[in-house]
């Protein structure tokens, strides 16, 4: 049963069982291949996985990313309207417009962004509202719920409200509405902040991050383009509630307390080897762990029994579970000397509560974008000392750190001073990047690709823009202006022939209609190559492979062959 698979590998998944959690998440992709449920959940395990690859991870987003576009199929894309005079209409898609880790970090940008330059529309898919709720409402232009509404009835009201750039604040987590994406539903589309990993949909076209949060070869695991912000991709609001922080507890204790508050989820058999090892250096030290989960008695027992496998005993192991409101959940760093970030899923608000409360963090930095936040988070506040490059340097650092008493009571004195005073929490600035993304992102998507002399645009409903002749009487720009696709069966029949990674070939490619159809179909692992011997129609093909960004596709303006009647084609290396 797909459904009992996915359910159980969920469930192992969110009780630090992710390898056993994955088995049963990838057998109910096998039993049942257009499961997007299944599909959803193993992307988002992936993330938790330290024995999983980055190319697997890539390979398995990508593929469910091409697996809803086909599903969908061809639709309708909203024009691209110039903006010169107008404020950018930007809209925000998101299933946690409350109390959540997005809308912390959300909430500044809503409230400092430029409304002279910016529209911003909220579409929330929330089933849980709250204060928070009610405060994003506050801070922008239009806000609409789009809870009970089918994929088809959210795509007419975003296309109605004429939205030029629509932000994923998801990805694969829950409450998302990736499917209205995959639609084409605005002319430039961004995924952002709550998701730590490709959405796989070539429909994206952009991913918003920063230099520290991303390796130097990162690109070639997102199938949407990065845009990096400066000073960083993340802004921190804050809690009113939080109160204020105490001397470590170590003080009164006599011994370190290491801490994490981050999902059991992140749990994994790294982590808690490293661990382990960490407390077999520092007599007598302790671990407390938080998580609502673990007030259920038989999650708490089973993390128990994970770190005495590892090697820690029981009765060095303190476990909070739910806390009834914000300030007391803040609260609970009292109890915590020193937090040791997950990995390879870092931390990110428990990362940034912790320091607010005074609380140093040390962080093993890997390769993936989840494994890096803690890497992003400390270069903002200056502490890239608490940051490791491999597991022994993890161990040390905190190690160190455990016995730097002075270190640690200055740390407690001064960290929310120096959060305070960085870029971390400073939204004016933060958003004045945000915005300047956005500009990015327009002005990449819609800057004028002049055609050749004699040429128009015709935007086709695959959401291609096409180069034709500019006279209504040629055949191709006819067709297009009035169709909006081509109008021979065969278009049909080669876009479900074409699968991605394909290499395929257009002979007397024309204006491209064919070729880029084939572009779209074998994405960015593929590639076309198109012959067309006249050269204003080449020149007219290549301005459309630039405006599509298509780096897929070769154009040769050649006839494939001198000779009339068949041949035979031999294609290698």
């Amino acid at each position: 049963d797909p459904a009992a698979h996915t359910n159980l590998g969920i469930a192992l998944c969110l009780q630090a069982s992710t390898e056993k959690g994955l088995w049963h998440l990838k057998r109910a992709v096998e039993l049942k291949p257009d499961f997007a449920l299944a599909h959803e959940n193993l992307c988002l395990c992936l993330n938790y996985a330290d024995h999983v690859s980055r190319d697997e991870a890539f390979a398995l987003h990508r593929r469910y990313g091409q697996l809803l576009s086909q599903a969908i199929g061809e639709n309708l894309q909203t024009s691209i309207e110039p903006a010169t005079t107008r404020p950018l209409r930007v809209g925000f898609v998101s299933g946690d417009f409350r109390s959540h880790s997005v809308a912390y970090f959300i909430e500044p940008l809503f409230a400092s962004h430029h409304t002279q330059r910016f529209h911003f529309t909220a579409y929330s898919n929330t089933r849980r509202e709250d204060g928070v709720t009610q405060r994003l409402k506050q801070l922008v232009e239009s806000w609409r719920d789009i809870t009970a509404m089918s994929d088809a009835a959210a795509i007419e009201l975003i296309r109605g409200d004429r939205i030029d750039i629509l932000i994923d604040l998801a990805g694969h987590t829950s409450g998302n509405r990736l499917r209205i994406f995959a639609h084409r539903v605005a002319p430039v589309q961004i995924t952002y902040l709550g998701y730590p990993n490709t959405t796989g949909l070539p429909s994206v076209d952009f991913r918003l991050s920063d230099r520290w949060a991303e390796a130097d070869d990162a690109q070639a695991f997102y199938t949407e383009t990065l845009l990096q912000m400066d000073p960083g991709f993340l802004c921190y609001l804050p809690s009113k509630e939080a109160p204020q922080f105490e001397a470590p507890p170590s003080e009164k204790n006599g011994y370190v307390t290491f801490g994490c508050f981050n999902s059991l989820a992140k749990l994994s058999p790294t982590t808690t080897r490293l661990w382990a090892e960490i407390l077999a250096k520092v007599p007598r030290s302790r671990l407390c762990l938080k998580d609502p989960r673990l007030s259920d008695e038989a999650t708490a027992k089973q993390i128990l029994k994970i770190f005495t496998k590892a090697g820690i005993q029981s009765d060095r192991v303190d476990l909070l579970g739910f806390s009834a409101d914000h300030s007391s959940h803040m609260a609970a760093y009292h109890k915590v000397d020193i937090a040791l970030d997950a990995f390879p899923y870092n931390g990110t608000t428990t990362t940034c509560e912790a320091l607010w409360m005074g609380v140093p963090t040390v962080t093993l930095c890997g390769s993936a974008h989840a494994s890096r936040v803690g890497n992003s988070l400390l270069h903002r506040l200056n502490l890239s000392r608490f940051i490791a490059s491999s597991a022994d340097e993890y161990v040390s650092i905190a190690v160190k750190l455990a016995s730097d008493r002075p270190g640690r009571i200055e740390l407690r004195q001064t960290l929310r001073d120096r959060m305070t005073a960085s870029s971390l929490t400073n939204a004016a600035m933060v958003t004045s990047d945000f915005e300047a993304c956005l500009d990015r992102a327009w002005a990449a998507k819609t800057r004028d690709h002049t055609p050749p002399q004699h040429s128009r645009w015709a935007n086709a409903a695959n959401g291609m823009s096409i180069a034709v002749p500019d006279d209504i009487f040629q055949m191709t720009t006819w067709v297009l202006e009035e169709q909006r696709d081509w109008f021979e069966d065969e278009i049909h029949f080669v876009r479900k022939l074409v699968q991605p990674g394909d290499q395929t070939l257009d002979i007397g490619a024309n204006h491209g209609v064919y070729t880029l159809s084939m572009a779209q179909a074998v994405g960015v692992e593929g590639r076309v190559v198109a012959f067309e011997p006249s050269h204003l129609t080449a020149q007219r093909l290549r301005a459309s492979v630039e405006r599509n960004g298509l780096s897929q596709v070769t154009v040769v303006e050649a006839a494939l062959s001198k000779e009339n009647g068949q041949a035979t084609l031999f294609t290698g290396a």
